[in-house]
C-alpha cells in the first residue's frame, strides 16, 4: 500500500465515521424529542385535568356561597318581621300608656 491508498482509505473512514457520527445524533435527537413530546403531552393532559378540577371547585364555592346567602337573607327577614312585631306590640302599649294618662290628666283636671 502506498501513501496515497492509505490516505484514501483514511479519508473514506473518516467520511463514513462523520456519517456514522451525524446519524446516531440524529437518532438520538429523534428518540429525545419523542420522549419530549410525550412528556408534553402528559403535562398537557395534566393541566386541562387540573383546569376542569378548579372550574368544579369554583362552581363549589359558588354554589355554597349562593346557599350561605339565601340562609343568611332567609334569617334577616325572619328577624325583620318578629322586630316588626315587637316594635307593634310596645307601640300598641305606649298608645294604651298615653291614653291612660292622658285619661288620668282629664281626671285630676
Amino acid at each position: 500500500m502506498n501513501d496515497d491508498t492509505i490516505r484514501a482509505y483514511i479519508d473514506d473512514a473518516a467520511t463514513k465515521a462523520a456519517t456514522e457520527a451525524t446519524d446516531m445524533s440524529r437518532k438520538q435527537f429523534e428518540a429525545v424529542s419523542e420522549r419530549l413530546e410525550a412528556k408534553i403531552d402528559g403535562l398537557s393532559e395534566g393541566l386541562v385535568n387540573l383546569n376542569q378540577m378548579l372550574d368544579r371547585t369554583a362552581e363549589d364555592i359558588r354554589s355554597e356561597m349562593r346557599t350561605g346567602f339565601a340562609d343568611t337573607q332567609a334569617m334577616i327577614k325572619f328577624s325583620h318581621v318578629q322586630l316588626d312585631g315587637r316594635i307593634t306590640a310596645l307601640e300598641q302599649r305606649v298608645g294604651r300608656l298615653e291614653s291612660i294618662i292622658l285619661k288620668a290628666d282629664k281626671a285630676d283636671a
